[in-house]
Parts: C-alpha cells; structure tokens; sequence
C-alpha cells in the first residue's frame, strides 16, 4: 500500500490524522519527563544540587533522550506497517509504544542515576491544619456543573428534534456507532452521569488536598484538577448536543491538544520554579520511582517523584480504604450508566 491509498482511504487517513498528533505529544512528553520532576530529584533519585548539569547528569540525560526518541521511531513504524491491516490498531500504537518504550527508558536511566545518589532525609508528615484556599477554589469549580445543566435545558426545549436513537459513542472519523434510544432515562442519565464524574474529579482533588502536606505543589494540583472539571463539563455536555445540532463532535476534540500543552507548559513553569519547595521523602520508600509504600508516614498522599502531582502511600492502611471507596463508586458509575 502506497501514499496514494493513504488519500483515496478516507477512513485510514483520518485514523493516521489521529494518531500522529498523539504520537509527537507521547513523545515530546516523554522527553520532558525528568524537567517537570521536582528539582531535588533526578530520575526520581535524590542528588547533588546542580548533579543535573555534570556530566554524569548530561550523560544520563543523553541516553534518556536518545532512547525515546528510538521509541517514537520504532512506534511511528509499526502504525504504517500496520495501517493497512489494523488500522484501529494505530492509534492504540501511538500512544502505548512510546509511552512503554519511555517507561523503560526511564528506569535504566534510574538506575544508572541510583549510583550518585545522596541521601534523601526524613521528613514527619504534618496534616494537622489547612490553608485558607481550598474553599475559594472550590466555589470557583461550581460553575462547572452549569453546562450539564444548560445541556439538559436546551435537550428539553428542542426534545421532538431529537432521534429516535441518539449515538452515545462515536469512531475515529466521528461517526457513531453506539446508541440508546430516545427516553428521559437516557438523555438525561447521561447527562446525570457528566455531573456525577464531575463530582468525583472533585472529590478526588479534595482528597488529595486534604490527605498531603502543607505545601505549595498541592494547591497547584488543585487548580489543575478544577481546571480538568471545566473541560470535561464542556466536552462531555457539548458531545451531547451533537444529534440536534448537527456537527461533528470531532470540533469537540480540536481544542484538546491546546488544552494539554498549555496545562504542560503551566505545570512546567510552576516544577522549575526554585522557590516552590520539593517534598522529602525516603528514597528507599519508593519502588520503580513510582510507587510509594512507608508505613510511618502520617500522609495518605505524597508529591510525585515523576512528573507534576500526587501519589499514594500504599503504606497507609487509609489509602486503601480510598481506593476502596474509588474503585467502589466507579463500579456504580458504570453500572447506573449502562
């Protein structure tokens, strides 16, 4: 199969459209990866101050670099070898190769940088008092439900020009091919079901807020949780709309890249900032730099070695009772939905 097939096939040149725009975010993703770490950090690895800049840091930072970028080579091959045969396949190709291939990457540059390590220090977990902020933001997320109901409003105004199957999912190129018939139940649970996913993003980000140390990074993390709230509102609202007015719920999707970059680049600005403090944790707490597990650590939730955010103390017997109650509330999710 030639270039020329790409264009006489709608159908395999909007899925590599797709798919290739998620593969050089992936990949550029992957490669700041070790920048929007917390600076103390390297390779989630306590280290000298200024280690990053040495030349054992620039050389671990080479082999890293150099790493991802073959990953997003070998990725960018298997999407057109399998284009042809596979095509539903190529998007899934973009995003797990090189996000896999950079995991990989990862750890040996880990492990590489596990040998200038330094140590890490102790710090006791103080939760014993809140900022002020929480509430202001918090009133700030509200309006975020408003679009649910707005959609639900203008559903009802236009509800004879609804279908009598309304699509609930769409493929690749927008079309639908999944649907529900035309009842208050479903329109409406949908829509009920936005609100509900919506609240939960929420109460997570409260979780997280309430459930960590007292520092800057965690009022970041909830802003940004907030800010992910509005989207979805208007994502999943908006997809709602498209039976009655027509469109394709592909220009729903359009500003989801700008959305993406621009949280990047704020998350960025904010890990580089040096006077944003980095949380101390014991290095021989955390497995695969990841995953953190210290029993005699008071916090349920600790600021993430690898990239911008939280964690969870798999060592607190609380933060099981969390994903207890997580997993519990999106099984019911699914089921009320369905």
């Amino acid at each position: 199969m030639g270039p020329a097939d790409l264009i006489i096939n709608p159908d395999m040149t909007s899925v590599l459209l797709v798919a290739l725009p998620v593969l050089a975010f992936v990949g550029a993703l992957m490669l700041i990866v070790p920048d929007i770490s917390p600076r103390r950090y390297f390779f989630s690895v306590t280290v000298p101050a200024g280690f990053a800049v040495s030349e054992p840091g620039r050389a671990i930072l080479r082999f890293y670099h150099l790493g991802v970028v073959a990953d997003v080579a070998v990725a960018a091959a298997v999407m057109f070898l399998i284009r042809g045969a596979q095509p539903r396949l190529v998007p899934l190709a973009a995003l797990l190769v090189p996000f896999v291939g950079g995991v990989a990457q990862f750890l040996a540059a880990r492990a590489q940088a596990r040998r200038f390590a330094v140590d890490s220090g102790v710090r006791e977990a103080d939760l014993s008092t809140v900022a002020e902020d929480s509430p202001r933001l918090l009133i700030s997320a509200l309006p975020a439900f408003v679009f649910p109901m707005v959609a639900a409003l203008y559903l009802q105004a236009h509800w004879e020009q609804l279908p009598a199957r309304i699509p609930v999912h769409f493929d690749w190129n927008g079309q639908p091919n999944r649907w529900v018939g035309k009842t208050p139940g479903s329109v409406y649970g949908i829509l009920a079901g936005d609100a509900a996913l919506l609240l939960l993003v929420l109460l997570t980000g409260l979780a997280i807020y309430y459930g960590s140390r007292r520092l800057p990074s965690r009022t970041l993390v909830l802003k940004v949780v907030i800010a992910i709230s509005y989207y979805v509102s208007i994502i999943l609202s908006g997809t709602t709309l498209v039976p009655i007015l027509g469109f394709s719920p592909l220009w729903i999707l359009i500003p989801t890249p700008i959305f993406l970059i621009a949280v990047v680049i704020w998350l960025y600005k904010r890990v580089r900032d040096p006077a944003l403090p980095s949380e101390v944790t014991p290095d021989h707490c955390w497995y695969l730099g990841a995953f953190y597990v210290n029993p005699e650590d008071a916090a349920i939730f600790v600021q993430r070695r690898i990239g911008f955010g939280y964690t969870i103390n798999l060592g607190n017997r609380l933060s099981w009772l969390f994903l207890a109650a997580l997993a519990i509330t999106i099984a019911l999710l699914q089921y009320f939905l369905r």
